[in-house]
């Protein structure tokens, strides 16, 4: 038993936690490895042990987990000042899922509204259609992520380009035995790494420039194959 606040704590292992929970012992490993849930004592045996107040906050992070929030975010979320006490915490996820309940009834209001109309063969008004639907800029996303994939492209390529060039270069510099920095047998030592180096960025951006993309090309025409065979 521990004393937290004046109150008698008990004390859990991780097995016991895990039973009480239902949360897999690899999770909290991983949670502590974080620094998202720390244990409150880890014995001279080192054993973790996990107090009461411990699972009351390993239940507010799977609560902000289950509404979809990453465990970055939730870190973020826990570590300010403004959540700093569990009522705070408990009334932000509640305001949370208020939110979500009434943008769900909006949801659920305009697809029966869509649903009467068709039975009795009615029009809706466009406005009404779109009630409590998300509309988002779907382009914008797009051209967030073709961006990004160029920009990922050219990378790759950089990398391409100064594998070969670092091959060549240090490679050129062991065979006429003129090392590009140092001399004698530490200067071919050097050489000898950025090779090694070169052949490394060589092979590895190669292989996502030219390999994957091939791969990612074969698997459209096949699926387009399939589907007009099909």
């Amino acid at each position: 038993m521990a004393l937290k606040g004046g109150i008698m704590d008990s004390l859990y292992t991780v097995s016991q936690v895990a039973k009480r929970t239902g949360v897999t012992v690899k999770t909290l490993h991983y949670y502590q490895k974080i620094k998202l849930l720390l244990p409150s004592k880890i014995g001279e045996n080192g054993y973790r042990y996990y107090s009461e107040s411990d699972i009351k906050f390993l239940q507010e992070i799977l609560l902000y987990r289950t509404m979809g929030f990453s465990l970055k975010d939730i870190k973020t979320i826990l570590s300010t000042d403004d959540y700093s006490t569990r009522i705070q915490r408990l009334e932000h996820q509640l305001s949370i899922l208020n939110d979500s309940i009434a943008k769900t009834k909006v949801m659920i209001n305009t697809v029966n509204a869509s649903l009467s109309a068709e039975r009795k063969g009615l029009q809706m008004k466009h406005k009404e259609m779109f009630e409590g639907v998300d509309k988002q800029d779907d382009s914008i996303h797009r051209t967030m992520q073709n961006l990004t994939i160029i920009f990922s492209k050219l990378f790759t390529l950089v990398f391409f380009i100064l594998g070969i060039a670092l091959t060549i270069v240090y490679a050129r510099a062991i065979v006429i035995n003129k090392p590009i920095f140092g001399t004698g047998s530490g200067g071919t030592v050097v050489s000898v790494f950025f090779v090694i180096i070169g052949i490394a960025c060589f092979l590895i951006s190669g292989y996502n420039l030219f390999f994957v993309r091939t791969k990612d090309m074969l698997n459209v025409v096949n699926k387009k194959y399939i589907k007009k065979n099909e």
